[in-house]
């Protein structure tokens, strides 16, 4: 028969300014198991940060060039809510230009627009398995 919906496997953060991206995004995420957020500017993101009291949210996806900050600044004040997240940027630039922007590549997850859903799955699933090694 089919399986039994298990737990959730993490709590995803997905911030998309296009609204059809971050709706088709979100139920891929779900279909695979995740329980997700959507906010659609990193403003929304952090409200929805604080608002989220529990399970931590394990991973937020979000492009490194948002309109109000950079992802990797939304981030840092993300984590003030929930410092054991982990970050996916997403973006359609390269990573030469991200480093002429003044933006560090070091140290980050990055998955280069356009994606495939797999790719993205199988980043996010890497993504949170290393993170379970490390608790």
């Amino acid at each position: 028969g089919a399986p039994t919906p298990a737990a959730p496997r993490g709590t995803v953060l997905l911030v998309e300014e296009e609204q059809h991206v971050r709706a088709l995004l979100g139920k891929y995420l779900a279909e695979q198991g995740y329980e997700t957020l959507e906010a659609r500017n990193s403003e929304e993101a952090l409200q929805r940060c604080k608002a989220h009291k529990a399970p931590p949210i394990s991973l937020m996806i979000c492009d490194l060039l948002l309109s109000e900050m950079n992802g990797i600044e939304l981030a840092r004040r993300a984590r003030s809510h929930h410092p054991d997240m982990k970050t996916l940027y997403l973006s359609a630039h390269s990573e030469s230009s991200m480093i002429y922007r003044g933006i560090p590549l070091t140290d980050i997850s990055f998955l280069p627009k356009p994606f495939k859903l797999k790719e993205l799955i199988s980043a996010v699933n890497e993504l949170l398995s290393r993170a379970k090694k490390q608790t």
